[in-house]
């Protein structure tokens, strides 16, 4: 679309040209150059216009991107977590496995 504009906007000027041409040999030459200037700011106005859209573009593609980032630590986090309180039962699971058994070893010699 963008391209579509720029060449629509390269044609209107070739074709604008020969009058331009004409008018500067018949002597006419400010209309010339008013011309020109105006080609030459339709030209600047649709590259600034293509600027800021590819600007937005990259902005967007950049907060998407920092957005998954942003997800994909959260998530990395939160299976730190469970792994971590995983561990933590584990090793609670243990140790009252380990009194257990003492307690255990500790009335059969109380009853021998």
């Amino acid at each position: 679309l963008d391209r579509k504009r720029l060449e629509e906007e390269h044609h209107k000027e070739e074709e604008a040209r020969p009058f331009a041409q004409q008018q500067l040999e018949e002597g006419e030459r400010d209309e010339f150059q008013h011309f020109e200037e105006e080609a030459k700011l339709a030209a600047e106005r649709i590259k600034q216009k293509l600027d800021i859209e590819r600007k937005q573009r990259e902005e967007a593609e950049q907060k998407k991107a920092t957005e998954e980032q942003q997800h994909l630590e959260e998530l990395e986090q939160e299976q730190e977590h469970k792994e971590t309180r995983r561990q933590e039962e584990e090793h609670r699971r243990q140790r009252e496995d380990e009194e257990e058994q003492q307690r255990q070893e500790e009335r059969k010699r109380q009853e021998e």
